[in-house]
């Protein structure tokens, strides 16, 4: 029996939502930055030849090539391109994660990219080919606001989600990212950040709900025999 409550108990804690640690540790933001834009970075370095294996290409995943619903958010076009979604990710860690768990967050992320690749194969039957990791920052960016308008700190949480509601509405009908794209060489496919914040706010309301404290036993005499 302490064998089956030490193996529940191991499984409830990798699924349970992301919440801070009691105590910070001293340059913990450093190192889980490196550990995540790192291999990103390596990535970028091999991009030539890896780029074309990784990068997201509808025809290629259905025809079997499933690693790419994760990997495409991995590789980048270029320098700029991974050092926006490396400087969101710097803010994200700073704002929000500089307590969590490392694996958690990895292994949060992963998940955060299946998600986006599903939805993008279902509903954006049109998008060909992406790669960048920027809807995974929208996931990052927009699961955490939700988390704080609901736990705090409130007022960035609610400022946070106002602020993506506001771009989504620009990018989607006000043409925003068209302006951007004469910054850029690739063009911006805008929809992938909508199922990025979409992702990132479902997973956490999916965690709440899943790991929320079991109702409290009325107190009583019992009917069971």
């Amino acid at each position: 029996m302490g064998q089956n409550s030490h193996a529940s108990l191991t499984a409830n804690t990798a699924l349970a939502p992301m919440r801070p640690t009691d105590s910070l540790r001293p340059g913990r933001v450093p190192i889980v930055a490196t550990a995540l834009i790192g291999p990103l970075v390596v990535l970028l370095l091999l991009g030539d030849d890896l780029n074309p294996l990784l990068q997201y290409e509808r025809e290629q995943i259905l025809a079997g090539e499933w690693w790419r619903l994760i990997t495409g958010h991995l590789v980048h076009v270029d320098a700029p391109h991974l050092a926006i979604n490396a400087f969101v990710i710097l803010a994200w860690l700073y704002l929000f994660d500089q307590r969590e768990d490392l694996g958690t967050v990895i292994r949060t992320i992963f998940a955060y990219a299946l998600l986006i690749s599903l939805g993008m194969l279902l509903l954006s039957t049109d998008l060909e080919w992406m790669l960048g990791a920027s809807a995974i920052t929208y996931a990052l960016i927009g699961g955490s606001a939700f988390r704080a308008a609901l736990d705090g700190p409130r007022r960035l949480g609610l400022m946070l989600l106002a602020a993506l509601s506001l771009k989504m509405l620009a990018e989607q009908y006000w043409g925003l990212e068209s302006w951007f794209s004469h910054l850029v060489d690739y063009p911006i496919a805008s929809e992938t950040h909508v199922y990025g914040i979409a992702t990132g706010i479902l997973v956490e309301a999916w965690r709440r709900i899943a790991h929320a404290p079991p109702h409290t036993q009325r107190k009583g005499r019992s009917n069971d025999a």
